[in-house]
């Protein structure tokens, strides 16, 4: 079965998953139950869903996921993480990336000044383009997925979809400066 959480929901999850020492899941027909179970001196945390309250998530989900685009590449993730770890910042940094025929630069701006800059082979398919996200998004995607990852989008400023196999990432662009 598939749920959908909501982010705060996710944000809760998330933060009790990183105290747990046991995680017990149920699944009861519709419903799905997660319960997380700290050290002896915390209380169990119990998360319940239920497909029935998901369903109006469920409904919107045609319209996040893009469904159009312009511009398909497909890269390896291992080279996305090397890319990324080499011009990493140590705190939130745009990455633009440059996704041209057979290769996708990444070019990021150090507070200096200085300009670091790496590229990835790619399989690139339509348009060229040019489009900046936010690099810890990137690199949670890429930490996420491995293999081959597919990126598409429509233009610089329309959500880009990543994807691998049934796995579904959909990162924002941002707005900056000129290239």
């Amino acid at each position: 079965g598939e749920w959908v959480v909501h982010h705060t929901d996710a944000r809760e999850l998330r933060d009790n998953l990183k105290k747990a020492k046991e995680v017990e899941i149920r699944i009861n027909g519709r419903d799905l139950a997660i319960d997380i179970i700290p050290d002896r001196y915390e209380e169990t945390f119990t998360v319940n869903f239920s497909k029935q309250d998901n369903i109006k998530y469920l409904a919107w989900r045609k319209y996040l996921i893009p469904t159009s685009f312009k511009t398909e590449a497909t890269f390896s993730a291992q080279a996305m993480k090397k890319a990324l770890k080499g011009i990493y910042q140590k705190r939130e940094w745009v990455i633009k990336l440059e996704i041209a025929e057979g290769k996708i630069k990444l070019r990021s701006r150090e507070e200096e000044g200085e300009l670091k800059e790496a590229i990835i082979p790619a399989q690139v398919e339509g348009d060229s383009i040019k489009i900046a996200f936010n690099g810890t998004y990137l690199r949670q995607m890429a930490n996420t997925l491995d293999r081959e990852i597919i990126l598409k989008t429509a233009s610089p400023s329309s959500p880009a979809l990543f994807k691998r196999d049934k796995t579904n990432w959909i990162i924002m662009p941002m707005l900056t400066t000129p290239w």
